[in-house]
């Protein structure tokens, strides 16, 4: 498996043996401020643990981010398509079959 943290540092990603890619956002207010072995906080997953399985429940084998001078490369040619948002994030996730997903998070503009 292979994680990858965001470059603005708010997002960790990583794929996962039952099928999941998962992300976890570290700017939640529900993340521990401190290490839970110190607090007692004891879930397998706190709430700022997000999933979704992009191929079908096949094993995420790689998650990844997109580098920003990619995302700021494709949100300009986006913009050429769909005027109306903004293209943030971008995530490459790879399958155990050898599959790859690309998957992008697009902010609309008012």
């Amino acid at each position: 498996m292979v994680a990858s943290i965001s470059e603005d540092e708010d997002f960790v990603i990583s794929g996962s043996e039952d099928g999941k890619l998962c992300m976890w956002n570290k700017a939640s207010k529900y993340a521990p401020a401190i290490n839970p072995v110190f607090t007692g906080y004891n879930k397998d997953h706190n709430d700022s643990f997000e999933y979704f399985k992009p191929f079908n429940g096949m094993m995420v084998t790689s998650a990844q981010f997109a580098p920003y001078n990619v995302v700021q490369r494709v949100a300009r040619c986006f913009l050429e398509y769909e005027p109306a948002g903004v293209v943030k994030k971008i995530i490459v996730a790879t399958s155990y079959d050898g599959r790859m997903k690309v998957f992008y998070q697009v902010i609309e503009v008012q």
